[in-house]
């Protein structure tokens, strides 16, 4: 029974989602999470999806991603990673609500000029419709409710231009054994902690599918990855994506409108606020 339906974040929450945690402990607990996604999967998962997306852009393109939740900003690094080596040219905004976490995506990110650490919210950014060419996510969806879930999606359907890519655990027993024995040997408590309640938290493939149809997301490709994971993607406001195939959007504003509106977005909102400053000098 504990597995059939998705643990409520409120009676099962997650330490990392404590802001009185400690700065080192945050810190600890995201290089357990960088691990896990370099050796098992996440990045991978991210890339296979990357390269379907990429098969239409057009040499001398610059693409813009919003990456929301960037925790360490490890998927923004693995993005600008790829891009590099593959000659693409990719600004990204990495976006989290938590100063330690911009704090720490910062520091990760000082190789990285084409990353830009944003402290802000999601539901409150001054990006108009299609501002960003892609939207990504990964594992974030877990720690909001039902109703969070839906109103995240509806949001990254309508910021982004191009394609939203969206990454997630699945629940399983076997995933969930695998996170309480693998996690209990890191150093991090935190993590140790909330492996396990991640699994608990998470989803199934048709739960994401009922996910989308409730926030209106037209026929999503979801697809299982090595590691417990799956990634659901789709492009905004189109109606000919399929399980295996997609089709380009026609893009309807120019590279320069979208370029213009996401250093807006990360201008506005990259200003600091006095509480964010003061607490990041006295850690």
């Amino acid at each position: 029974m504990l597995f059939l339906h998705r643990a409520d974040p409120a009676t099962h929450p997650e330490l990392i989602d404590d802001p009185a945690q400690p700065y080192e402990a945050m810190v600890e607990a995201h290089r357990m999470i960088q691990f896990v996604n370099r050796r098992l999967g996440g990045r991978q998962a991210l890339v296979r999806t990357l390269e379907e997306f990429a098969r239409d852009w057009r040499p001398g393109e610059t693409r813009t991603f919003l990456d929301v939740g960037t925790g360490s900003a490890d998927l923004p690094v693995t993005v600008a990673d790829w891009a590099r080596e593959r000659g693409h040219r990719v600004r990204i905004v990495a976006l989290d609500l938590a100063w330690a976490c911009c704090r720490f995506a910062r520091e990760e990110t000082r190789a990285y000029p084409e990353i830009g650490v944003v402290r802000g919210d999601v539901y409150r950014l001054p990006a108009r419709e299609g501002a960003f060419d892609y939207v990504l996510t990964g594992m974030f969806l877990h720690h909001l409710s039902d109703e969070g879930i839906v109103r995240t999606l509806r949001v990254f359907d309508r910021i982004a231009r191009r394609g939203v890519i969206v990454g997630d655990l699945l629940r399983r027993v076997r995933a969930y054994l695998w996170a309480k024995f693998f996690c209990a040997l890191s150093k991090s408590r935190l993590a140790a902690h909330d492996g396990p309640v991640s699994v608990l938290r998470s989803f199934t493939p048709e739960e994401m599918r009922a996910y989308c149809e409730a926030a209106g997301v037209r026929e999503p490709t979801i697809t299982v990855h090595f590691g417990h994971r799956f990634i659901c993607a789709w492009q905004p406001g189109t109606d000919t994506t399929t399980e295996t195939t997609t089709e380009t959007k026609t893009e309807t504003t120019t590279e320069t409108t979208t370029e213009t509106t996401a250093e807006t977005t990360a201008e506005t909102t990259t200003r600091k606020t006095t509480e964010e400053a003061t607490a990041e000098r006295r850690t």
